[in-house]
C-alpha cells in the first residue's frame, strides 16, 4: 500500500460502498466512488432497514453480526454531527407473533436461547401483546419481545455516509461503469467507461461492492440475485418491528413498510401483482384491520454460497478487495463491513478474524 494518501477506487455506491468510502476517507485515503446510477439503489429503496439482534456463539461470524448491530447507534450520532442528516436509527424493539401453539412453542424456545446468551427477550401474553400493539389481530396468542432490535432508514443512511465522505474529500462519479480490472504488484488498473468514452485509471487499491453483479469484475466470486419485494401501506401503525412467518412490518414515521418476498427470478426488478397480494394477505392476518397498499418496490439481494457474505482481500498481485453477498443483512452489516475493509487497506490487517468470509467456501 502507498505510504501516504493511498488512492482507492470503490466500485458500487450502495450502503456497503458508501460505508467503505466513508471510513477510508476518515483514514486519509484519496477515495473515488464509482456507480452507474445517481439515485439510491433499488435494493436500498426496497429494504425495510430492520436491525435484528443476534446472540449466537462466540465464533467470528456471530461476533461480526453483533458488532455490526452495535455500531449503528454510535454511527447514527456521528453522522448527524458530521452532516446534520438523521438516518432514522430507532431502538424500536422486535415483536414476533404466535398465531398457533407451534408458533408459541418455537418462540418460547427462542426466548430461552437468547436469555441464556445474555440478550433481553420476554414473552407477552395476549393482554400484554394488545397493550403493546393495539392494532394487532385479536387472534394472536402472544408474542416474543426482543428489545434490542432497531431500525434505520437505508436511503438516509447511504446519503449521510456519502455526504460525510464527500466532506472529507472523497469524490463520487455517477453514470460510470468499471468494465475491467488488471492487477500488478503495485496496484490496480481500472478501465472506466462514461459519457466521455473509455479510459484506464490507476489506483493503489480497488474495492468491488456491486452486489449480485460482482461476477462481472471478479468471476471467482459467485453471488446470485434474489428479488425481494416490499410494500408501503397506510391504515395501520406499529410501535415495534412486527414479525410473523416470513414477513415483517415496521413504521417509517409516515407509512407502514411490509416485506419481503423471496424470488429466484434473476436480475428482474419488476414488481408483481402476486407479490402485492402476498403482502396484503400477510397484513390481513397480522392486523385487526387490513392496511391499504400505496406502493410496491423491488430490490435484488446478493446471495452467496452457504449464506455468509464475501468480505475478502483477493489473493494474487495487486490489492483487490471484495465486499458483497450480505443477502438480507446489507443494511445491518454494511457499515462494519466498510470499516473493516478500510482498516484492511490502510493498516494491512482487518483487525479481526475474517475467515468465515473468504471467497473459498
Amino acid at each position: 500500500m502507498a505510504s501516504q494518501a493511498p488512492r482507492v477506487i470503490v466500485i458500487g455506491a450502495g450502503i456497503i460502498g458508501c460505508s467503505t468510502a466513508y471510513y477510508l476517507a476518515h483514514k486519509g485515503a484519496t477515495v473515488t466512488l464509482v456507480d452507474r446510477d445517481a439515485d439510491p439503489s433499488p435494493t436500498s429503496r426496497a429494504a425495510l432497514g430492520v436491525l435484528a439482534h443476534a446472540h449466537g456463539g462466540n465464533d467470528a461470524l456471530s461476533c461480526f453480526y453483533r458488532d455490526a448491530h452495535a455500531l449503528h447507534e454510535s454511527l447514527a450520532a456521528r453522522l448527524y454531527t458530521e452532516t446534520g442528516i438523521d438516518v432514522g436509527w430507532q431502538p424500536l424493539g422486535g415483536l414476533d407473533l404466535a398465531f398457533d401453539d407451534d408458533d408459541a412453542s418455537r418462540l418460547r424456545q427462542l426466548i430461552t436461547f437468547n436469555q441464556d446468551r445474555g440478550a433481553e427477550a420476554h414473552w407477552l401474553d395476549p393482554a400484554l401483546l394488545r397493550a403493546s400493539e393495539p392494532e394487532l389481530s385479536p387472534t394472536a396468542l402472544g408474542g416474543a419481545l426482543f428489545p434490542q432490535d432497531a431500525r434505520v432508514d437505508p436511503v438516509r443512511l447511504a446519503a449521510a455516509l456519502l455526504a460525510a465522505a464527500s466532506a472529507l474529500g472523497a469524490s463520487r462519479r455517477t453514470a460510470s461503469v468499471v468494465t475491467s480490472l488488471t492487477r500488478d504488484d503495485a496496484g490496480v488498473d481500472c478501465t472506466v467507461a462514461d459519457s466521455t468514452g473509455e479510459r484506464v485509471e490507476r489506483y493503489d487499491a480497488a474495492v468491488v461492492t456491486t452486489g449480485p453483479w460482482v461476477g462481472e469484475l471478479v468471476p471467482d466470486v459467485h453471488v446470485r440475485p434474489v428479488r425481494g419485494q416490499s410494500g408501503r401501506f397506510v391504515g395501520v401503525q406499529t410501535r415495534h418491528v412486527v414479525r410473523w412467518g416470513n414477513g415483517q412490518a415496521v413504521n417509517d414515521g409516515t407509512q407502514m413498510l411490509i416485506g419481503a418476498t423471496v424470488e429466484e427470478v434473476g436480475f428482474d426488478l419488476s414488481t408483481t401483482a402476486a407479490a402485492a397480494s402476498e403482502l396484503m394477505a400477510w397484513g390481513r392476518r397480522v392486523f385487526m384491520r387490513p392496511p391499504s397498499l400505496v406502493q410496491m418496490s423491488a430490490g435484488l439481494r446478493p446471495k452467496p454460497r452457504r449464506g455468509r457474505p464475501v468480505i475478502a482481500a483477493l489473493e494474487g498481485s495487486g490489492p483487490l478487495y471484495v465486499a458483497t453477498g450480505h443477502y438480507k443483512n446489507g443494511v445491518l452489516m454494511g457499515p462494519l463491513t466498510g470499516k473493516v475493509v478500510a482498516r484492511w487497506i490502510i493498516d494491512g490487517s482487518p483487525g479481526r478474524d475474517m475467515s468465515p468470509f473468504t471467497v473459498e467456501r
